[in-house]
């Protein structure tokens, strides 16, 4: 889709964060809009529809690790964090 293809032309592969909802994991895992998640347990992200395959193999309460890349004008933050599903 066209977040991939942003994200793509900014040589990053993964999926960017377009929306939070207040209260639901991501929130509470710290992602903000813009950030783009790159992989889940370490394996790597190509798109949305990746993220969504990989965390519907967790249930729910288990602690899901994530690498997040976070742009900062023209720096790219790198940090890892985890979410609650």
């Amino acid at each position: 889709g066209e977040v991939e293809r942003s994200v793509q032309r900014r040589g990053i592969a993964g999926t960017m964060v377009d929306n939070l909802i207040h209260g639901m994991p991501g929130e509470q895992a710290g992602l903000k809009v813009g950030d783009i998640i790159t992989a889940v347990v370490g394996r790597p992200l190509e798109s949305r529809d990746a993220l969504f395959r990989e965390l519907a193999a967790y249930g729910p309460n288990e602690v899901v690790p994530l690498s997040v890349r976070r742009l900062r004008g023209t720096d790219v933050l790198v940090a890892d964090t985890t979410v609650k599903i």
